[in-house]
C-alpha cells in the first residue's frame, strides 16, 4: 500500500497524504540545517517537495527536499529521489502534498533524519485529484413516513 490513511482528528492538514512507512530512507545535507534540527529528536511528520539537487555531481537534477514545519531540513539522495519523485509529482499534480514519518536522532554530527517511505513506490491507489463531495439533489436522502430513504 503506497499510502497510509491520514488521521481524521485534524492533526494533519487535509491536503497532506501520509505515505506508507515501510522502509527506512536516509536524508542527506542535514548538516546545513542544524539551525532547524538542533535539539529536536523523536518522531515527526515531514513533507517531501520537488526541488533541484543542490550540490555535488548531480546538482541541478530533479530531487526531493525534506521539509519540517515549513523549513527545509535536507534532501533525498539522487537514487532515492529518482525512486520517489514520480509518486510525489503525482500527488502534487492532484493538489496534494506528500508527507511521511521521520525519525530525528542526535549523534556526534548533530540531528540526523531518517524517513519511512513505501517499499515499492507507485501511484496506484493514491488520490489523483481532489474532488468536491457530490452535491445532494433536492429530496435525495429524505426519509418517508415509514423511515425509508427516498
Amino acid at each position: 500500500m503506497p499510502f497510509a490513511p491520514s488521521p481524521t482528528d485534524g492533526s494533519l492538514p487535509a491536503d497532506l497524504v501520509l505515505l506508507a512507512a515501510e522502509r527506512a530512507v536516509t536524508v542527506t545535507r542535514e548538516e546545513h540545517h542544524q539551525d532547524v534540527l538542533s535539539g529536536r529528536t523523536g518522531q515527526a511528520v515531514v513533507e517531501l517537495r520537488p526541488c533541484p539537487i543542490t550540490s555535488g555531481k548531480h546538482a541541478g537534477q530533479d530531487g526531493l527536499e525534506v521539509v519540517l514545519d515549513g523549513r527545509r531540513v535536507g534532501e533525498l539522495t539522487r537514487l532515492m529521489a529518482q525512486r520517489y519523485r514520480p509518486l510525489v509529482d503525482h500527488l502534487t499534480a492532484g493538489g496534494y502534498r506528500a508527507g511521511c514519518e521521520a525519525f530525528l536522532q542526535e549523534d556526534a554530527r548533530g540531528t540526523q533524519v531518517e524517513l519511512r517511505l513505501p517499499a515499492a513506490p507507485t501511484a496506484a491507489g493514491l488520490p489523483s485529484a481532489r474532488h468536491r463531495p457530490p452535491r445532494r439533489r433536492a429530496g435525495h436522502g429524505a426519509r418517508t413516513r415509514s423511515g425509508r430513504v427516498r
